[in-house]
Parts: structure tokens; sequence; C-alpha cells
């Protein structure tokens, strides 16, 4: 789940390892306008899959974003946490 400058990000396959850097592309929807975000991360932390499940969880840092990027992000963030 991100927040204005942090994610938790699943994945099926490796991404990479701690302190990688790669580029995210992601849309989001607030009041049903879809928005698409791409952003510079680096990878921070990484949970493998606990048995029986599949997915690697990445703890991802957002870096470099653009403003308008962080305040849809933001806007995404308090959709998603307030319910609407």
């Amino acid at each position: 789940f991100p927040s204005h400058d942090m994610a938790t990000l699943p994945a099926r396959s490796r991404v990479g390892k701690g302190g990688d850097h790669f580029r995210l592309k992601y849309k989001v929807t607030v009041e049903e306008i879809d928005i698409y975000l791409e952003m510079m991360c680096c990878i921070r932390k990484i949970l493998l899959p606990e048995e029986g499940e599949s997915e690697i969880t990445y703890g991802v840092s957002f870096e470099n974003a653009s403003q308008a990027d962080r305040i849809s992000l933001m806007a995404f963030v308090n959709t998603a946490t307030l319910g609407h």
C-alpha cells in the first residue's frame, strides 16, 4: 500500500535486490479519473513469500518523483484511506 513516499509492492517474480533502483509505471484511479504515474523507486526491503504463498513483497521508496506524481499519489492514498 502506498504512502506519499513509500509503498509495498507484491510481485510474482524477483524484481531486484535491496538498494536496486527501477522505474515504476502505475495507474491509480481517483474520483473515477485514471492517472498514470511513472517514478523511480529504490528497493528498501524484501519479504519472501511464506509457505503456500507465491508473491514476494517489496518495500520501496519513491525517488525524485515529480510534484504532479506526488500530488496524484497523495490523492490516491487519501481516497483509499477514507474509502471513497
